[in-house]
């Protein structure tokens, strides 16, 4: 078992996890193979997955007609490429360690080539249809055994199985073995596959449908013990599967017989393996090995030297360029914001005390919004990560399970909960308990009659002339139905107000080790930020979150480092946290004095709408509430700019009217665009708000707050470029491969998603899981919204620093050295740019229009 088992999550390496529906996060689908360069990452899952791994060469073409691309970029990035020959990606039977080959290919896809027949197709309709009835609950499992116990069981009695394999090979599906350990053991060995094969025969297997493979890799690998919900095991998964495919290839129907089957209306929905074989015919389609950019007026060097690089290298290099022009235009920007601090056009008068600070989430949707609220005023503002800090296990008021609000690399140090507060606490409570309760119990009977093969029947008849004038009201006024619904829920389950419990028992040793873990957590938040000196009176820490209706991948737009959850938890407890005076205390003794007169407040970006919420108001003290009061206002303009501003880039809004209006889309179970989320991004910048303050970034750059002088150890930054860095580059991966593969890693067009279980979608009636973003997240019709750029980090700190931390951290010498992620510095504030190249030379930055790198050493 423990070979097997190693050989099986050696191949999983070339799939992602896949996450359920109610905690979608972004991850970069090729995460498990970093240890290659991204070039030659992309080199050995593309014969697997079927994929090229670029922007296909009409967008690379469109890009540069626009002036996006410049000829300069690409001598640029033609000169970076002749100075470093990339390491070539595996091939032959060395990749991963134990052979998965340049040319995998499954048994039965090899007979398919032989015998023209579409039996692969076939076996990947059973395996999904199965996947489906299992998480759904349709596959019996009682005893929870697993995915393939369930299975073994039914398949003898499976029509399809008898369709497709006849009666006694039904029976031998079943015959493989009484495990999934032994049945995939058996069915290789029945395949006669050699074990020095097994690992690119399973990889191309998990290849076939990635998102059932990367479900089962998230239950195999990422998920909890007690992680609700039914989902396969990467065992039971190709255990099944293997079995199908040993019995296919050897079943005695003749394969013509099969083939005529399979083109009766069983549709192969995996697309083919074939290098670009399958992106033609959809958005940002394409080629490389058919095409290259149509481009008459490029320089004829250019043309020559271009033409004389393989199809992955030209298409690498167009990528380096349009990179290049990002790269220089966001750091001319930085330049000439510097130069105004530094030489302003007339004196300014000294910069007023703020009168309050906030912090907000490094989401690339926050950064608008601060630029609008420090215009309302003397307000500062700081980025930090969603969770601040603070990894928590939360119990929200009347819910029956936790929540884990942090990153998943990250796991909770802490657990709190929350309970109602105020005189009439304990009634308003028990009402709103009540009310909770009887509409979770209707929502449940309404699933299950919906569910039941008869009784759904019966409630379209019963229920349809409720349901009907319903589903109009939420057609033609989203926004009232919306409100209607809040008014109802508001009126069973009158809401509560509440506090973060976060004292623990006092003079006891548990009550000890609480505030000092608390302390600790507390302590590095603000260092890491720089938040450690002239507190204002009141600091808001604003989570955020997305509401939108009939969205299945609404968790996505939520807080990614709040694990895919809403993050104004996350604000409320850290915030209680820093008000507790026990803590201040502690974080006096560590040389961060938070004066007496400093309120932390806790409040919610709503990123659908744009409405910042200032949450437990009924908690401010009256020597705060007129302050409260004035952010909050402030915040309501703010907000609004940011909407009006945001409104300009969504699909339509500029005829849409009023149902174009960011808080009509987000009640409208209609609109499958009602935000970008994180399209566009591009760069994560680590610096003071002085360095971006009054640029305007387009909401493309995640902004981390940090103060260099204020960490000499290069504690805070090693937090930031270890934990921050690795969740935005897990966003911007996401992005990219949605982007340039949307047929692998899209979920697809919106409109026809079909739920499954509630923990993943199908395109239409079935077949894969969707894997990545839906269509509509990511393109604007045919034409992609998102720019597919690697992440650009950069940072103010010494370069010595860097390059410390780097050399201690595995994982970003894998990112940064295989060009993963690229990385620019400057030593301190007015220093020139310095751009990392791979291996750790570092070289003086000059736009590609004006050419000068030489390596600057380190020390």
């Amino acid at each position: 078992m423990g070979r097997l088992w190693a050989q099986v999550e050696e191949a999983a390496r070339v799939v992602p996890a896949l996450w359920p529906l109610a905690t979608a996060i972004a991850v970069n689908p090729l995460w498990d193979l970093r240890q290659l360069p991204f070039e030659a990452a992309v080199a050995t899952a593309g014969p697997v997955l079927g994929i090229e791994g670029y922007p296909a060469p009409a967008q690379m073409a469109e890009a540069y007609a626009e002036g996006r691309i410049s000829a300069d970029d690409l001598r640029a990035a033609l000169a970076a490429r002749e100075g470093r020959r990339p390491e070539a990606g595996p091939g032959g039977e060395d990749v991963m360690g134990s052979g998965v080959p340049g040319s995998a290919t499954t048994a039965v896809e090899r007979l398919d080539a032989r015998c023209g027949s579409g039996l692969a197709g076939l076996v990947d309709r059973e395996v999904a249809k199965w996947c489906g009835a299992y998480v759904a609950g349709i596959l019996a499992d009682p005893d929870e055994e697993g995915f393939y116990r369930s299975w073994r069981r039914a398949v003898v009695h499976d029509p399809g199985a008898r369709a497709l394999v006849g009666r006694a090979g039904r029976h031998q599906l079943a015959a493989f073995g009484e495990d999934p350990a032994s049945a995939l053991r058996g069915a290789l060995d029945h395949l006669a596959v050699p074990e020095a094969r097994w690992v690119a025969e399973l990889a191309r297997h998990l290849g076939r449908m990635p998102g059932w493979a990367g479900l089962a890799k998230w239950r195999s690998l990422w998920a909890e013990a007690d992680s609700p919900g039914r989902a396969p095991t990467l065992l039971d998964y190709l255990a099944v599967r293997l079995c199908y495919e040993a019995v296919v290839v050897t079943a005695p129907a003749p394969p013509p017989r099969r083939a005529r089957l399979a083109r009766r209306g069983i549709e192969r929905r995996h697309r083919s393996s074939a290098p670009g074989g399958s992106r033609d015919g959809l958005p940002g389609g394409g080629s490389w090995w058919t095409a290259s950019p149509a481009l008459g007026d490029l320089p004829e060097d250019l043309q020559r030297q271009l033409a004389e690089l393989d199809p992955p290298a030209r298409a690498a290099t167009w990528l380096a360029a349009f990179e290049i022009h990002y790269r220089d235009r966001l750091l001319r920007a930085l330049d000439a914001a510097e130069q105004r601090w530094e030489h302003p056009a007339a004196p300014s008068p000294a910069a007023p005390s703020p009168v309050a600070q906030a912090v907000f989430c490094i989401d690339v949707r926050s950064e608008r919004l601060r630029r609008h609220l420090e215009a309302e005023g003397p307000y500062e503002t700081f980025g930090a990560a969603g969770f601040f800090g603070v990894p928590l296990r939360y119990q929200p008021f009347g819910a029956a399970e936790t929540v884990d609000l942090c990153p998943v690399l990250v796991r909770p140090r802490i657990e709190l909960g929350e309970q109602p507060v105020g005189a009439a606490s304990e009634e308003a409570a028990r009402r709103s308990l009540a009310g909770r309760q009887a509409m979770a119990g209707a929502r449940r009977a309404f699933d299950g009659a919906r569910k039941g093969s008869a009784a759904q029947f019966v409630l379209a008849e019963a229920g349809g002339f409720v349901a009907g004038p319903l589903a109009l009201a939420k057609t033609l006024a989203p926004r009232g139905a919306a409100a209607a619904r809040g008014r109802l829920h508001a009126l069973l389950a009158p809401p509560v107000p509440t506090a973060v419990t976060v004292d623990p028992p006092e003079g006891t040793p548990l009550g000890e080790q609480a505030d000092e873990e608390q302390a600790l957590l507390a302590e590095a938040t603000l260092r890491t930020m720089g938040l450690v000196r002239a507190f204002a009176p009141l600091v808001l820490l604003c989570g955020h979150g997305s509401s939108t209706e009939n969205n299945p991948y609404a968790s996505a737009l939520d807080c990614g480092a709040c694990g895919g959850n809403r993050g104004g938890h996350s604000a409320r407890a850290t915030a209680a946290i820093l008000n507790r005076p026990a803590i201040r205390r502690r974080l006096a003794e560590r040389g961060i004095e938070i004066p007496v007169g400093t309120l932390f407040v806790a409040g919610e970006h709503d990123t659908a709408t744009d409405r910042v919420s200032i949450l437990d108001r009924h908690l401010v003290p009256a020597s705060h509430r007129d302050q409260v009061a004035a952010l909050q206002a402030a915040l309501d303009r703010a907000g609004a700019a940011t909407a009006a501003e945001r409104r300009r880039t969504l699909p339509g809004s500029g005829h849409l009217g009023r149902i174009g209006q960011p808080e009509h889309r987000a009640a409208d179970w209609a609109q499958v665009q009602p935000e970008w989320g994180l399209a566009g991004n591009a760069a994560f910048v680590i610096g003071p708000r002085r360095l971006t303050a009054g640029v305007h970034l387009e909401g493309r750059c995640f902004l981390h707050s940090y103060d260099p002088a204020a960490d000499p150890d290069g504690q805070a930054l090693e937090s930031i470029l270890t934990a921050p860095v690795v969740v935005a580059h897990w966003i911007n991966a996401q992005y990219y491969f949605s982007t340039v593969e949307p047929a692998v890693f899209s979920s697809g067009d919106k409109t026809a998603q079909n739920v499954v279980g509630g923990i993943g979608v199908v395109r239409g009636a079935g077949g894969d899981l969707g894997v990545g973003l839906p269509l509509q997240s990511l393109f604007d019709g045919p034409r992609p919204f998102h720019e597919p750029l690697r992440l650009l980090v950069v940072v103010q700190a010494p370069l010595a620093r860097l390059e410390a931390i780097i050399g201690r951290n595995r994982v970003l010498q894998e990112l940064f050295d295989g060009e993963w992620l690229h990385l620019v510095a400057q030593e301190d504030e007015g220093s020139p740019w310095q751009v990392r190249l791979p291996g750790g030379t570092w070289a003086r930055w000059a736009p590609a229009d004006a050419p000068v790198r030489r390596p600057v050493p380190v020390g």
